[in-house]
């Protein structure tokens, strides 16, 4: 399994804003690309410092799933669709690409 996290950060004023807009506009444009198999976003509970605000997770069953996002129309219009609407309201901290070694499941 691949997983896929992107951090963001948004300006105070617009968190209930953007939320809404991720949660109902941006990944589910993203679940369009049928290879992407869940994605979960968390929020952070602990001091975030200046930059860690929130977390998607995007899981992929393959690494060549993953690797054909990167040429998707759906990540070019969530992409585009970003853009549009936050501009730099919206910032991508990070984007990290996992593999996963080993699951424990009780």
């Amino acid at each position: 399994m691949i997983v896929n996290v992107v951090t963001t950060q948004c300006n105070s004023e617009d968190e209930r804003r953007f939320n809404h807009w991720y949660n109902t506009v941006h990944v589910p444009m993203l679940l369009k690309f049928k290879r992407l198999k869940l994605a979960v976003r968390y929020k952070v509970l602990t001091d975030p410092g200046p930059t860690l605000q929130y977390v998607a997770v995007y899981h992929f069953a393959t690494k060549k799933a993953f690797e054909s996002l990167g040429a998707s129309k759906e990540l070019s219009a969530a992409v585009k669709e970003l853009g549009d609407n936050w501009g730099s309201r919206v910032k991508i901290v990070s984007i990290a690409s996992w593999e996963q070694l080993k699951a424990w499941e009780e």
